[in-house]
């Protein structure tokens, strides 16, 4: 992935489209539709857990000429990582609600290197800490919707500020350990400039 393009990036789905749009992939699963579409290199990542796999595996056709700006945040300078962190303070501060650690610049700097800030991580908000308990504690699945959508949330807010300072794809590490024997990092392509793309999925099966 350091030099963009050539690696197949994937994207996970129970329906096949003839367009790229937000908003429509099934996936969602009554949660708010992200207004990014993501991708990974990770093949099996992008298929999902055994018991909810997804059907198809899509990829793109990247307009290499149309992207101006990518933010990547697996390991960037000091003046990026900053730059992002003050705009995101500045402008979505109700993002320290879900991850806490938003003040603190090294530890901001570790956790997307690590791919920890698609977590809730050190959340001040007493409604989430209280389901994330009863979750850990008894796996209700309602507390479970809870965390999903507001992870959902989380992930929608760096979309929204990496886009506001004129980024066309944003590039991070995703943690993973939901279902897994052992947690792992996988790749995250999140395009939030549909222009840099074409417009018809290219389907790997």
């Amino acid at each position: 992935m350091e030099k963009f393009g050539e690696d197949i990036l994937y994207h996970g789905t129970n329906v096949k489209f003839k367009k790229w749009k937000v908003g429509h992939q099934a996936h969602n699963k009554g949660y708010k539709a992200h207004s990014a579409l993501f991708f990974t290199t990770d093949k099996e990542y992008a298929k999902g857990k055994e018991e909810n796999k997804n059907k198809y595996l899509a990829s793109f056709k990247y307009k290499k000429e149309a992207c101006k700006k990518i933010l990547d945040l697996r390991n960037c300078s000091d003046d990026v990582y900053e730059n992002f962190r003050n705009h995101v303070i500045e402008k979505y501060p109700v993002i320290n609600e879900y991850f806490g650690l938003i003040s603190d610049s090294s530890q901001w700097k570790k956790f997307w290197q690590e791919g920890k800030t698609f977590k809730l991580v050190s959340p001040s908000s007493d409604q989430i800490k209280h389901h994330y308990s009863i979750f850990q504690s008894t796996n209700n699945q309602y507390s479970r919707n809870f965390l999903q959508e507001k992870t959902r949330e989380l992930i929608e807010y760096w979309i929204l500020a990496a886009r506001d300072l004129g980024y066309n794809i944003l590039i991070c590490n995703e943690w993973n350990s939901f279902g897994l024997k052992e947690p792992k990092t996988s790749l995250c392509v999140a395009i939030l400039d549909l222009n840099i793309i074409e417009d018809k999925p290219d389907w790997l099966n």
